[in-house]
């Protein structure tokens, strides 16, 4: 039963998010078409800035939902106040995360080699963040199995962002407008997961969610709030390779050197396609396991889904090494084509990552995020070091290179670590 329902929320997460890069992929394209290399990397690092700071403020609440919404799925009046806390961290972390993409912003763009003259632009980043508050409305869906709902995220924001670049491909447009685009895009996607939180939970619109009292003891707020600390902490680590590698591309490499990575990262996002909606739909099926003592379950199940994903990893990966060359020229033409060795070794690094990827899943479950937060650390800060000293000696390739060491540690540091906790269960 449980392998059937992850196949099914799997597959149906799988489609929304194929369907999304897919058009993404459009998108991006009509936009490195229509703009200048310089043009196109200050489009990149500018919404990447974005990226990069609502992330770095988001709590992740919806896995401490996940997880603390299990254990008390039964009683309705302390699942709700678990749900409140979290919506309220959840809009504490986006107004701080908008006030800091404002104040610090001409910091940052020296840091991450942005022009500043797109200062001006702050003002919409920081409107798109607000939107961001969504962490809470997805572990809802999430963990009452209504991923169908959330499968039209991301291609909801998709669509609507090919169409304004369809538009802004004929005729040439300042960077501004591509930015407008894609805040108008995300801020799209946002309403739809909050219209659909309400559609299965209407209840959220009373106005008992306003109150500043949380109905839960003081040892049940610690418990979360330790959780919540721990699973940030390693979500922001494990984000940051991420979210972050394009600012260090243009710290090191300018804007020319980010609008070529960013054409690279359109063909690293397959593997990130199959990898978050299976990480998604994995985890609540693994708390359900551990939740019932059912460690072989929990073997098996972690088994077959590292072994099919690093498989299909793999494929995608020889798939690109012979047509890689023939898609990037016949796309972006020959000034791209040298990014293919970049792809590659970009690409080897998931193949790691593929065989990792039940580990984390099954520190949560037990309750021992803070392996997670102690390999992320180690890795994390050696992938940053390695990226900044191996691409002013190597170029954009060097980046790939630290890809894949940092995949490499930190695959080995939580199977060691994970194994111990199996084998004792």
């Amino acid at each position: 039963m449980g392998l059937r329902k992850l196949a099914t929320n799997s597959a149906r997460l799988l489609r929304g998010t194929a369907l999304s890069a897919l058009l993404n992929v459009i998108a991006v394209t009509l936009a490195a078409k229509s703009l200048d290399t310089a043009s196109f990397g200050a489009y990149a690092l500018l919404t990447g800035y974005a990226t990069f700071v609502s992330n770095l403020a988001d709590p992740i609440t919806w896995q401490a939902l996940i997880k603390f919404g299990s254990d008390v799925s039964r009683d309705i009046g302390k699942h709700a106040e678990y749900v409140r806390l979290s919506i309220f961290l959840d809009v504490a972390a986006m107004l701080l995360a908008s006030a800091a993409i404002l104040t610090i912003g001409p910091w940052a763009f020296d840091i991450f080699g942005i022009s500043h003259e797109y200062l001006h632009v702050l003002w919409m980043l920081a409107v798109l963040t607000l939107f961001r508050a969504q962490g809470t409305l997805i572990g809802l869906l999430r963990l009452n199995d209504n991923f169908a709902a959330l499968s039209w995220h991301r291609p909801i924001a998709s669509v609507v962002l090919l169409f304004e670049f369809g538009a802004l491909s004929v005729g040439r447009h300042p960077v501004e407008q591509y930015v407008l685009a894609f805040v108008v895009s995300e801020i799209t996607a946002a309403v739809y997961i909050a219209a659909a939180a309400y559609r299965h939970f209407p209840h959220l619109s009373s106005t008992k969610w306003l109150s500043p009292r949380i109905g839960l003891s003081r040892e049940e707020l610690g418990a979360f709030g330790r959780f919540l600390l721990l699973t940030k902490g390693t979500a922001t680590l494990n984000v940051l390779p991420i979210s972050a590698d394009i600012l260090v591309v243009g710290s090191v490499l300018g804007e020319v050197g980010a609008g070529l990575y960013r054409v690279v990262r359109l063909f690293a996002q397959v593997p990130a396609i199959i990898q978050a909606p299976i990480y998604q739909a994995i985890y609540p099926q693994i708390a359900a396991l551990i939740a019932k003592d059912d460690v072989r379950a929990v073997r098996r199940l972690a088994a077959l889904t590292s072994l099919g994903v690093s498989s299909i990893y793999l494929l995608y990966l020889l798939a690109f090494m012979v047509l890689g060359k023939t898609i990037v020229t016949s796309f972006y033409g020959e000034t791209y084509v040298a990014l293919w060795s970049t792809a590659v070794v970009l690409l080897a690094g998931f193949v790691v990552a593929g065989l990792a990827l039940p580990l984390s899943p099954i520190a949560l479950s037990v309750g021992r995020p803070d392996i997670l937060l102690r390999t992320s650390l180690v890795s994390v800060g050696l992938y940053f070091g390695l990226a900044v000293v191996l691409m002013k000696s190597l170029g954009l390739v060097g980046i790939g290179f630290a890809n894949i060491i940092f995949y490499v540690v930190h695959a080995c540091l939580l199977l060691f670590q994970v194994r111990s906790l199996v084998l004792k269960s």
